[in-house]
């Protein structure tokens, strides 16, 4: 039987959930492939988030469907850091763009499991 190692949502143990920074350590740690999240925001820009409600893993509040991509390129998703288990990340972080992420992620072997999400199906 072969396994492979999946970090879902990224390495969300040492960086913040399907954040860029997550993604990143995943590749870095040698993952086999990579879960994350994506839901559209109000103007149709797709961006990588789990939860429809942002207080979770950001400092917003409310629908992340009822946000424009810029309001909520406004806001820290590192708030996910509460999670973290290594204590030495706690920097501001970005939504990714589903775009952002294919480019981190194409230059490697990985495999990606992309969950779509839609706002009236939790």
């Amino acid at each position: 039987m072969v396994s492979a190692i999946w970090a879902h949502r990224g390495a969300c143990d040492v960086a913040p959930e399907n954040t860029l920074p997550a993604f990143q350590k995943a590749i870095k740690m040698g993952a086999d492939g990579i879960e994350l999240d994506v839901r559209r925001t109000t103007d149709g820009v797709l961006i990588v988030c789990h939860d429809e409600s942002l207080e979770r893993t950001s400092n917003g509040l409310g629908k992340l469907t009822d946000y424009a991509f810029s309001g909520l390129r406004e806001l820290d998703f590192s708030a996910g850091t509460k999670y973290v288990k290594e204590p030495w990340y706690r920097t501001s972080v970005q939504i990714p763009t589903l775009a952002e992420v294919l480019e981190i992620v194409q230059p490697t072997d990985l495999t990606l499991n992309i969950e779509l999400k839609h706002p009236d199906i939790p």
